[in-house]
């Protein structure tokens, strides 16, 4: 389960925005099984257009992970590109990359990629599909692996 929570604050006539992203992650199959974490920082829209949209992010927070109770001081750098390819469907990739502030050279990133179709008039309600890789530097003792990806399928709405 991944669940993030995105503001975003435009600056009048500017590419320019700040945003603050809390994010949190359940997995039973990992030795932190879950992990809460807050960003804040500017972006910038690179490329704004009816049918293709980029957005780079960099910011700083901390995320924490159960049961071990490990906070861990990131920075974050993304990106977020939307391609409309219709009136009813688009395509979304997102990167996210948490380098770890006091491990140099630790980090972790989640690749996303989503096809999206509407399923309502008013483009609240969609049809997401899409996969999503996550990689961890940090390999645990037991020789397990630092990459997951996941697929999947749901319903979206927009509020």
């Amino acid at each position: 389960l991944l669940v993030k929570a995105l503001e975003e604050f435009l600056f009048k006539d500017s590419r320019w925005e700040g945003f603050v992203l809390g994010t949190y992650q359940n997995d039973n199959f990992q030795a932190w099984e879950q992990r809460a974490g807050a960003y804040a920082g500017p972006a910038y829209r690179l490329i704004e257009g009816d049918a293709l949209n980029l957005k780079l992010r960099a910011g700083a927070g901390a995320s924490y992970e159960f049961p071990t109770s490990d906070w861990t001081p990131e920075l974050l750098f993304g990106n977020e590109l939307v391609w409309a390819i219709d009136e009813r469907s688009q395509f979304k990739q997102g990167l996210e990359v948490y380098p770890d502030i006091d491990e140099f050279g630790e980090y972790r990133f989640i690749l996303r990629l989503d096809y999206e179709i509407a399923l309502s008039a008013k483009r609240d309600l969609m049809l997401t599909v899409g996969a999503r890789d996550e990689y961890d530097s940090y390999i645990e003792a037991d020789g397990s692996t630092s990459n997951d990806i996941k697929v999947y399928a749901g319903l979206k709405y927009a509020f």
